[in-house]
Formats: C-alpha cells, sequence, structure tokens
C-alpha cells in the first residue's frame, strides 16, 4: 500500500482501493478500521501522559522543590483533564482510565473489543509520563508521586469509591446524555476532578483512576496500598452493572409480551383463513373475508401499542443499545439471515456516507416491503467504522399513518433521549436544531410514506456543512426522488439473486447443514416462485422446516405455493411497514401452513 493510499484511507476516501496482490477489496469496513483504531489508541496513550506528566508533575515538584501548593496541585489536574478532553476526545473519548472504559463497554458505549487495547495504551501513558518526571526531576522515595492511603486503606478505599461515583456520575451526564450540552464536558469532568482531589487528596490521593496509581508504582517500585486504587473505581462501576442487569430484565419482560402478542395474532389468523377456505359458497366467503380484515386491523392496533411500549424504553434508556437488541429480539433471526445477497448494496451506501461532499447527504434506499431496505439500512447504522464518524446518531421510524406532532416527539426523544411530551411542536423542533447544531450527525429516517412527513423533519436537519448524513427508506419512488439530494439519486434496493435467494433458504432452514441433494432440484423450484424476496423466502423456509424435510411435502408445498401466493399476495402484504413485516412473519408461516393442511 502506497503512501497516497494510506493518505486516502486516513481521509475516508478508500472506497475505490483495492488490493493488488491478492485481488481482495479492502473496503470501508477494513482497512479505515485499523486507522481510526491505531488513532484512537495513540490519542489515549497521549493524553493520559500528559495527564500524569501534569497532574502527577505538579504533585512531584511540590514536594521536591513546595512551590505549587496543595490547591495548585487540585487547579494542575483540573485543568489537564479539561484540556486533554478537548485535545482528543472528539478521537478517542477522552477516557484516560481503565475504570471508564470498561464502564462505558458495559452500558454498550463503547466496543468490547476495543477494550484490551484502550487499557494497554492508558497504562503506557501512565508509565511513560511517570518515567519522564522520574528522569527529568531526580525524584527520591520521599517525592513518591503516586497515591498512598494516609489513613487506613479501608477509608481510602471508601473514598475512592465515593469520589469514582462522582466522576462517573458527572460523565454519564454529560458524555453519554444526549440532552447535555457537549462543548461543556471538558469543563464538568475538570471541574469534578478539581473538587475531589480538593477533598479526597490529602487522605488516599484522591486516585480515581488505576493507571494513576499504577504508573507512579510501576516506575518507583512503591507498591503499598496500591489495590485500593485498582478495586476502589472498579467497586464504582460494578454498581452501575448491577442497575444494567435489571434494565435487561424488563426488556426481557417486552421481548415475552411480542412473543405472546404474535402466537394469539396467528391463532385468529388461523381461525379466519380457515372460515374462508371451508366457506361454502360466496356469500359466506365475503363474510369472512370481511371478518378477517377486521381481525388484521386489531392486530395491527396490538402491533402499535407494542411499538409504544418499545419507544418508552428507548426513552427511559436515553436510545442506549440495550434498548435496540429489546426491540429486535423477537425477530433478530430475521435480520441476521436477510444480510444475505446485500454486499454491493451494503457497499454503495458505504460509497454514498463516505462522500468527500461537506454538504449534508440525503441518501434513499427505495424498494417493495420486505425487501430488506430497513435490515440495509440497519447494518450500515451498526457498523462501528461509520458510527465513529458522526457525533450524533438517531434511528425514527415514521410508518404511513404519521401524525406531525408524534412524528415530532419520536424525532425529539431519538436524538435527545427524553420524553417532551410537555413541549410544544416549536420547542421540540427548537431542541433538536440546538443539540445537532455544528455537530456531524448521522441519521436514518425508516419507512417514510409521505413527502409532506419529509418537510415538517428537513426542516431540523440544517446543513452546517460538516459531512453529515441522513439515510431514508422509503417503497414510493416519488418520496425517494423529492427527498434525495440532488447528486445522489435514489438507490433501488435490489432483489436477490438466485444464487442469493438459495444461500438465504438453505442458511434459515440447515443452519451450517447442506440441503439434501434430493431435495435442491425441488427446494429451487420453491425459491424461484419467492422471486427474489427476502421476506418471502424466510417465510417459505420457516414452514418447510415446521412440516418435515421430505421429498413429498416439498413437493406438495411447491404444488400449493402458486395458488397461496395469489391468495394472500407478498408484494401485498410487503406494502406494510418493516416493523410490522417483522412480526408479521410467524403469522404468513402460519397462513402457508394452514392452506398447506387443507390443500
Amino acid at each position: 500500500m502506497s503512501t497516497k493510499d494510506i493518505r486516502e484511507i486516513e481521509e475516508g476516501n478508500c472506497s475505490n482501493y483495492t488490493n493488488n496482490a491478492s485481488g481482495e477489496d479492502s473496503s470501508l469496513c477494513t482497512s479505515p478500521e485499523v486507522v481510526i483504531v491505531i488513532q484512537k489508541v495513540l490519542a489515549e496513550v497521549i493524553g493520559t501522559y500528559f495527564l500524569i506528566f501534569v497532574g502527577c508533575g505538579a504533585v512531584a515538584v511540590d514536594k521536591t522543590y513546595g512551590s505549587v501548593t496543595f490547591p495548585g496541585i487540585c487547579v494542575a489536574w483540573g485543568l489537564i483533564v479539561m484540556v486533554m478532553v478537548y485535545s482528543v476526545g472528539h478521537i478517542s473519548g477522552a477516557h484516560f482510565n481503565p475504570a471508564v472504559t470498561i464502564a462505558f463497554a458495559i452500558f454498550r458505549h463503547f466496543p468490547f473489543k476495543q477494550v484490551p487495547l484502550y487499557i494497554m495504551a492508558q497504562l503506557v501513558g501512565a508509565i511513560l509520563g511517570s518515567g519522564t518526571l522520574y528522569l527529568l526531576l531526580d525524584l527520591k522515595t520521599q517525592a513518591f508521586f503516586g497515591t498512598t492511603p494516609v489513613g487506613s486503606n479501608v477509608q481510602s478505599l471508601i473514598l475512592e469509591f465515593i469520589i469514582s461515583y462522582l466522576l462517573m456520575f458527572v460523565i454519564s451526564g454529560v458524555a453519554t446524555d444526549n440532552r447535555s450540552i457537549g462543548e461543556l464536558a471538558g469543563i464538568a469532568i475538570g471541574m469534578t476532578i478539581l473538587l475531589n482531589v480538593l477533598i479526597a487528596g490529602p487522605v488516599s490521593g484522591a486516585s480515581m483512576n488505576p493507571a494513576r496509581s499504577i504508573g507512579p508504582a510501576i516506575v518507583m517500585h512503591h507498591y503499598k496500598g496500591l489495590w485500593v486504587y485498582i478495586i476502589g473505581p472498579i467497586l464504582d462501576f460494578l454498581e452501575h452493572t448491577t442497575n444494567e442487569a435489571n434494565d435487561i430484565e424488563n426488556l426481557k419482560i417486552l421481548e415475552k409480551k411480542i412473543k405472546d402478542v404474535v402466537y394469539k395474532a396467528e391463532d385468529r389468523v388461523d381461525s379466519c383463513l380457515t372460515n374462508m377456505i371451508l366457506a361454502d359458497n360466496e356469500d359466506d366467503r365475503e363474510k369472512a373475508c370481511k371478518f378477517f380484515n377486521e381481525e388484521l386491523q386489531q392486530v395491527e392496533t396490538e402491533f402499535d401499542s407494542l411499538r409504544k411500549e418499545v419507544m418508552v424504553i428507548e426513552l427511559n434508556k436515553r436510545g442506549s443499545k440495550s434498548t435496540e437488541l429489546a426491540a429486535t429480539t423477537s425477530f433478530s433471526s430475521i435480520e441476521e439471515t436477510t444480510y444475505v445477497g446485500m454486499k454491493k448494496d451494503y457497499k454503495a451506501i458505504l460509497n454514498c456516507l463516505n462522500a468527500q461532499t461537506k454538504e449534508l447527504i440525503v441518501i434513499s434506499l427505495v424498494g417493495m416491503g420486505g425487501i430488506g431496505k430497513t435490515t440495509l439500512a440497519r447494518k450500515v447504522f451498526d457498523n462501528s467504522t461509520i458510527r465513529d464518524r458522526f457525533e450524533k446518531h438517531a434511528w425514527v421510524t415514521i410508518s404511513e399513518q404519521y401524525n406531525k406532532r408524534q412524528m415530532l416527539l419520536e424525532v425529539a426523544s431519538s436524538i435527545t433521549g427524553v420524553n417532551n411530551q410537555e413541549m410544544s411542536n416549536d420547542e421540540l423542533m427548537v431542541i433538536v436544531y440546538r443539540i445537532l447544531k455544528g455537530r456531524r450527525f448521522l441519521i436514518v429516517i425508516d419507512d417514510l410514506w409521505s413527502t409532506d412527513a419529509w418537510d415538517q423533519m428537513r426542516r431540523i436537519f440544517q446543513n452546517d456543512n460538516n459531512k453529515s448524513r441522513i439515510i431514508l427508506t422509503t417503497h414510493l419512488k416519488r418520496v425517494a426522488d423529492y427527498a434525495s439530494s440532488p447528486d445522489f439519486p435514489p438507490y433501488d434496493v435490489s432483489f436477490l439473486s438466485f444464487k442469493d435467494s438459495w444461500k438465504l433458504f438453505t442458511k434459515r432452514l440447515f443452519k451450517k447443514d447442506r440441503c439434501p441433494p434430493q431435495l435442491r432440484k425441488i427446494g429451487k423450484h420453491i425459491i424461484e416462485q419467492c422471486q427474489g424476496l427476502p421476506l418471502s423466502i424466510i417465510v417459505i423456509a420457516g414452514l418447510l422446516g415446521k412440516i418435515g424435510v421430505t421429498y413429498d411435502n416439498w413437493k406438495k408445498t411447491e404444488e400449493n405455493l402458486k395458488s397461496c401466493i395469489s391468495w394472500f399476495g407478498f408484494r401485498t402484504v410487503s406494502s406494510n411497514s418493516f416493523f410490522e413485516l417483522q412480526l408479521l412473519a410467524p403469522i404468513l408461516e402460519g397462513m402457508f401452513s394452514l392452506y398447506w393442511r387443507f390443500s
């Protein structure tokens, strides 16, 4: 890889880079992530180095020359933390503390795979900073600039727990809550450090940071009471972890409710379809169809109620990843398998996001329901490399029957993480505008049906020429044309090729096993009738998995499939929002199963 290639990757322009030796495509998913991780690690090393050099340096100079004074030490710690937060916070998040890194990972604000790298970087920075001070100042043992309990170990442990809790409380408020004013994060955290050192410094040393204590201890071979400064901060974060476990339990309860609604809906649909199929005359069939329509409307009402419950949890959790998991747990297997065959579409969207255009870009994904627009958008939105490029992220689902106020509430709650029911529409728009102003954001607007709805939303998202991006999904071409940026026409999400359709089918039905040779021909005939629509393939695979993997069963399914599709119409069903499609998939499975039994 040439210097030019490296420069292009660092700038994000890597979509056309190919490894000439291997012929492999080094897309945005691979090479840039390495560069970004290296930048983060270096930022943590540098940040922790200067944290120790200035903070511990103030302690060492005061003990050696007596000119800094204790208030000066407190100010030095507060200022250096503030300065480094503003200097490298946009690169690495400015952790500088193994306990903070672990806590962020537990709360799903930071990827677990990067935790070891961050901790090693912080320890290396602390040791290098301590070593620099030791060599420059020619310190003696009595000028130890680490942390040692002045009283008992228990006293220092309790004090470290309290001040670490205060620090984490402030960090959580200003760094992870979208409602906060991000520009003031460095000041708030720096002042918290200053106050903690002022209060706890004379007693425990006010470490709050295992790296801050471990670095000087290693360099000066002074390990007395070191365990206090490792256990104290971690105990505090374990307390937060317990609260997180309670939240996950609530999410499991919601998951059970979703499953119960789906099972009940499936039973009701089974009953209606039985009456439709067994009707003796046209009048009875018409009545059965009318009743079936009423039942479907009731099912839709129940799904809407579930959607609102999911939104409430998202608000309470400030849009954390755990709620995202809960909202998708009941149909996660659908999303996992429908990633099949999306490589080309996925790269095309990444290239749009990665464009060097500084203006706000709206990328529209258009296609019929069930084709995978939402799944594709979700895969892009969850890509850690992509997310690291943006300061603010939000996912908003609109759907067909939109209400202006409800839409504004969902946009505001997704971005701010708080339920703003008492605010007026104008106040909602103002608060979102202020939070996004001047910040690079990535917003996904899922299932947009109306140009009017887009006009209402577009006013909120200002063009600050900072490479912000909006991904929009819709099944209406006119809406996609209306909303898309001029130089970025709507992207038509393609149907699966036969090869990818077969791969999705076998992956869904047989997991890692191969399809039995005697069933391949009949299976491929079945897949051909699904016409490359992921949802139809998933439904058929689910049905065949229930009725038994035999040639006779598959043959019967093939014979009845055309009639079944003409009855219920995949293309018609696919006009629903993807949220409903994901919950309706088991019901559709039941439809096919019922028709199969009566045929």
